[in-house]
């Protein structure tokens, strides 16, 4: 890798963290146990790239291209980091989901040395203050999920509808990869030299709002592997309307909130854990079936 191959450190990342988002979405914990020494392969070959201080130092580019990161960063990355400890703790989990208490040992002191140091060095720099975050999607759906983690929903939707509102209303049947129009003129499917520019003109990573939103707007979030206990804790913002459909392994959870109603899908084996509103938020336990209920101004 020093010798200028081209090589994604944070692709390495995301299909650790991967391995987290399966178990807790699907419930299945046997298909990350068999894996799990390729996963402690792909996380060890991060690890080893840590320094002393529990973080990866990325070395200096040596192509005129991206390399090991999107954003062509280099040094101490908050954007590869954040990813790092997410991966570190992925492993930890799976490891201790096996009785693998080696490991888990192993990965609870890599996990214990590298958070604080990033605890620090996102005080010092920000994620979304790193140079060639805005451009890649892949980076642009990190700070969208530390946006909603430190509770700015009202920030990050702007941001999605910046984006990638943008890009719908330009007239694109498909997602474009990256957001390489900072005037927020993207060339529409008519256009097929401009779309050049974009590389891929349907690219995963830019269906990012497609999971942050139903998680995040809609608030439907897995409280126990597979959903069979979920949070409803809607954040519509300036929204009138939301409607979400959610698959589990037990069925579609269905939401619609409007300014005077919440209705609400539980499907069978399920449990929700509903919050929402203010001043004083309504919070209540929904057993399986379809709820309507009545909002009585508790959207603030």
């Amino acid at each position: 890798m020093g010798e200028g191959a081209s090589c994604l450190w944070d692709y390495v990342a995301w299909w650790a963290i991967a391995f987290h988002d399966y178990r807790l979405f699907t419930g299945d914990e046997e298909f990350p146990k068999r894996l799990r020494k390729n996963l402690y392969a792909a996380v060890d070959w991060l690890s080893a790239r840590a320094g002393s201080d529990g973080l990866i130092h990325i070395p200096e580019n040596p192509c005129p291209s991206w390399m090991i990161v999107l954003n062509k960063a280099s040094g101490p990355s908050p954007y590869l980091n954040v990813l790092y400890l997410r991966a570190l703790r992925s492993a930890l989990e799976v490891a201790e989901a096996a009785g693998d208490a080696e490991s888990a040992a192993g990965y609870r002191t890599l996990v214990g040395r590298t958070a604080p140091a990033l605890e620090s060095l996102l005080r010092e720099k920000p994620l979304e203050q790193e140079e060639g975050m805005a451009e890649s999607s892949t980076s642009v759906y990190e700070i969208l999920e530390q946006m909603f983690a430190r509770g700015e929903s009202g920030t990050a939707l702007e941001r999605i509808r910046r984006n990638w509102g943008a890009l719908l209303a330009s007239g694109a049947d498909t997602l474009y990869e990256g957001f390489y129009a900072p005037d927020g003129n993207y060339p529409s499917v008519t256009e097929p030299h401009g779309k050049r520019l974009f590389i891929s003109w349907c690219h995963g990573w830019s269906a990012g709002p497609c999971a942050l939103l139903p998680a995040e707007i809609a608030g439907i979030r897995p409280l126990e592997k597979g959903f069979r206990r979920f949070r409803v804790a809607p954040k519509p913002e300036d929204l009138d309307e939301v409607k979400a459909v959610v698959p589990t392994p037990f069925g579609e959870i269905a939401l619609a909130l409007t300014r005077s109603e919440l209705s609400l899908r539980v499907p069978e084996g399920t449990t929700a854990e509903v919050e929402f509103g203010s001043p004083e938020p309504l919070r209540c336990t929904l057993n399986p079936g379809v709820h309507r209920i009545r909002l009585e101004g508790k959207r603030g």
